[in-house]
């Protein structure tokens, strides 16, 4: 079984361009699924990787718990397709589960962005 820390460098190393879906097409997926709708600067201005903070937060499977990881995500909201990606590598290396990953972005995206009005 691989450690931790080599999968936690990865995945902080593993870039959202590198996949099929861009950041722009990930945040309206967000959107979507969690009825909000973020910030034009969200939207806009997602970095490609996880930064250092993110990095020296969550150093270890231990550290990604809820509220920390949505405290980073409201102070680093540029960083939400980053951190979303990091954290689908961890589920598909079985690492955490997908139901925390949601609750946990679910969250993070309505405490950043504004509901969509229901009509």
């Amino acid at each position: 079984m691989r450690s931790l820390g080599w999968v936690l460098l990865s995945a902080a190393l593993w870039s959202a361009e590198a996949t099929a879906y861009s950041a722009e097409a990930r945040i309206a997926h967000m959107e979507s699924a969690f009825g909000v709708v973020l910030p034009h600067s969200v939207r806009v201005n997602q970095a490609p990787t996880v930064g250092v903070d993110f990095r020296l937060t969550f150093q270890t499977r231990g550290d990604l718990r809820f509220h920390p990881l949505i405290d980073y995500l409201i102070a680093h909201p540029d960083e939400l397709v980053a951190v979303r990606d990091y954290l689908q590598r961890l589920i598909d290396d079985g690492l955490i589960e997908p139901d925390f990953v949601v609750q946990v972005l679910r969250e993070a995206t309505h405490r950043l962005g504004m509901p969509v009005p229901r009509s």
